[in-house]
């Protein structure tokens, strides 16, 4: 009885832990547009969203925003990665490594804003698709151990 206990709280903490792993997508989505909502210049699209968020104060460190925007990428499809690890669904982390790979080629292929908006659209996607599965992970298969 205190064996299945133990076994139950540490399947408990391990599930929180890997729980706080899984905001890594979401964050970076979210980093991700806000830096690119930061460089007016080249995405004007998200100019007034930056505006509107107080963004404009950060026009002393824009040369460095696609390097931020490029960091959070990678911290996207590290989630995503982390994400499948824990419900096993295929299609967000297709959807995620999809997305990055379009932000990156369009910083190192073939530039074109309209690249950078699909990929930023489909790593929200994916972020949103992750936390959809582990809920219905979580409210069915994963419970069992499965």
């Amino acid at each position: 009885m205190k064996s299945s206990i133990h076994q139950a709280e540490t399947r408990q903490s391990k599930a929180r832990a890997s729980g706080r792993w899984l905001v890594l997508d979401k964050l970076g989505a979210i980093g991700a547009f806000l830096g690119a909502a930061a460089a007016p210049c080249c995405l004007p699209l998200l100019a007034t969203v930056g505006g509107a968020l107080g963004l404009g104060a950060l026009q002393s460190v824009r040369g460095y925003m696609d390097y931020t925007i490029q960091a959070m990428v990678l911290l996207v499809l590290a989630g995503d990665v982390i994400a499948f690890r824990q419900h096993r669904q295929r299609w967000p982390l297709v959807v995620g490594i999809a997305a990055v790979t379009v932000v990156f080629f369009a910083y190192y292929g073939y530039y074109h804003v309209a690249l950078v908006y699909i990929g930023l659209l489909g790593m929200a996607i994916a972020a949103v698709w992750n936390g959809i599965a582990k809920r219905r992970c979580a409210a069915s298969c994963c419970k069992e151990g499965i």
